[in-house]
């Protein structure tokens, strides 16, 4: 009976994200329109269902009939809203380009200047105090420089993506979760130190992103952003399996590696 339940809620799931494929084609495909607020639209249907149930006492079936009409009304007002007009690029030719003309010749790209070394030399110094900064700075502090650090990163990781290489990315979630799942499990499961269970986990995660890339590198603008979600989605229900490190919840690491630490 539980395989059964099994198999019946994952058809439901995939029938679910099939509907979510099929809008996010239709919007991105065929209309060529960026909208990042499904989820919003979905949360706001349910919970237009459950006032139905609840305060009206209708049939779930028939309060769900209610609020396709409902949602449909409602996306309709705001796609008549300016947030919801499409912007076309104005292309930047003409007197823009004669004006700039002047300025394009006198530009040089120059691999090192004065203000680049001496930046390469304060970053440097503070690359060294960061490192000596658990000797002499206090927990809470380093808690604070910790989270300001990861939030770096992440940024880079955008900036990297989407500034210089042009991949609007909405999976990396993905693969910081899965580093994470894997220096729990070096911890946990086979006792290794935290400090090299990190370095692990980056491998682990780089070794995540070589396969997803040979799919999500074939696709281009809007349908990679739907790849990369889609990378998201199935690495959390796969975690959300390993029930040994706490499934979907989570999990901590033990006191005694921590202590050493």
């Amino acid at each position: 009976m539980i395989w059964l339940d099994t198999i019946v809620q994952g058809i439901l799931l995939g029938g679910l994200y099939a509907l979510f494929a099929a809008g996010l084609s239709l919007v991105f495909g065929i209309m060529r329109l960026v909208n990042l607020a499904h989820g919003d639209l979905i949360v706001l249907a349910a919970f237009v269902i459950l006032v139905l149930v609840s305060a009206l006492g209708l049939n779930p079936f028939l309060a769900a009939l209610v609020a396709m009409p409902l949602m449909f009304a409602a996306g309709c007002r705001l796609s008549r809203h300016p947030a919801g007009q499409a912007a076309r690029p104005v292309p930047a030719r003409g007197g823009l380009n004669a004006m700039l003309a002047p300025a394009q010749k006198t530009w040089r790209v120059e691999t090192r200047t004065r203000a680049s070394s001496i930046f390469s030399v304060v970053a440097l110094a503070a690359v060294a105090l960061g490192v000596a900064a658990p000797f002499f700075v206090a927990r809470g502090t380093l808690q604070d420089l910790f989270f300001i650090l990861t939030m770096l990163v992440l940024a880079q990781s955008w900036n990297l993506l989407a500034g210089y290489a042009g991949l609007v990315s909405v999976g990396q979630q993905a693969f910081v979760g899965f580093g994470a799942y894997v220096m729990f499990a070096c911890v946990i499961l086979a006792g290794v130190d935290p400090l090299l269970s990190i370095l692990v986990a980056g491998v682990g995660s780089a070794l995540l992103a070589v396969p997803m890339a040979f799919f999500l590198f074939r696709l281009q603008g809007a349908y990679f952003a739907i790849g990369s979600w889609v990378v998201a989605e199935v690495v959390r229900l796969a975690v959300a399996q390993w029930k040994v490190l706490g499934g979907g919840t989570g999990t901590s690491l033990p006191r005694d590696a921590v202590r050493d630490m």
